[in-house]
């Protein structure tokens, strides 16, 4: 009798568990990421150089870049960046982009920035950071859409 009971018991256990693993399957819906959109003019908040802030260092405030929608960048007041020139911008990946790659107008060469798109306070920010000429020298510009 003894036997029986355990038969049973166990009998039931797996049948509980087969109901529970059939029962509780879960629909998971894949939710695509969206192009980063960086259409729009666009001013420095920080900016950083080996870590250092330099933000009250220097006056940032009438500089702009902004992204057209044909993918064409502009400048607006001359400052210390990468590029210096007007011209055309890409990603390395639309939808997951490390690196942001400008080409100026009548150039060959273009340079490639790392680049994040958080959103720091309720706001999106684009952060570009790149080496130019020396390694030894990393700048980090924090930018949020000019209003």
């Amino acid at each position: 009798m003894k036997k029986d009971n355990i038969k049973k018991f166990l009998c039931a256990c797996l049948g509980l568990c087969a109901f529970l693993f059939t029962s509780c399957q879960k629909d998971i819906a894949t939710i695509a990421e969206s192009t980063k959109n960086v259409v729009g003019s666009w001013k420095i908040v920080q900016l950083t150089r080996n870590g250092e802030d330099m933000t009250t260092r220097l006056d940032i405030s009438k500089f702009r870049i902004i992204f057209n929608a044909d993918n064409t960048y502009t400048l607006q007041d001359q400052f210390s960046f990468l590029v210096t020139n007007p011209g055309t911008y890409s990603f390395d990946d639309p939808q997951y982009p490390f690196f942001m790659k400008f080409l100026p107008q009548n150039s060959t060469s273009e340079s490639k920035v790392n680049f994040d798109y958080p959103i720091v306070n309720g706001q999106r920010q684009i952060r570009l950071k790149f080496s130019p000429g020396c390694s030894k020298n990393a700048y980090e510009y924090y930018f949020e859409k000019a209003q």
